[in-house]
C-alpha cells in the first residue's frame, strides 16, 4: 500500500485491535478499510496517469529542444555561407 502514512497505519491497527471482539465492528472496520483500499488505489492510479502525462510533455520538449537546435545549426550555416 503505497503512500500510506504511518499514522493511518496506527489508526487502522487500532481499530482492528478495538473490533476483535465486537462482529458489527469488525463488519464496519472491513467496509472502512475497503474504502480506504479502493480511495489509495484511485489515487495510485491518478498519480500514475499524471507521472505518464508529464513523461509525455518532458518527450516533447526534447523533440522541440532537437528542432530548434536543428534550426540554429541552419541558420548558423547559412550566415556563414557567402552571399551572391
Amino acid at each position: 500500500m503505497r503512500g500510506a502514512c504511518a499514522f493511518c497505519l496506527l489508526l487502522g491497527a487500532a481499530a482492528a485491535v478495538f473490533a476483535a471482539d465486537r462482529p458489527d465492528a469488525q463488519a464496519a472496520a472491513g467496509q472502512a478499510a475497503g474504502r480506504s483500499a479502493a480511495q489509495v488505489a484511485a489515487l495510485e492510479h491518478r498519480v500514475a496517469q499524471e507521472e505518464a502525462r508529464s513523461r509525455e510533455a518532458q518527450r516533447r520538449l526534447a523533440e522541440q529542444d532537437a528542432r530548434i537546435a536543428e534550426l540554429k545549426r541552419r541558420l548558423d550555416a547559412a550566415a556563414k555561407t557567402p552571399q551572391k
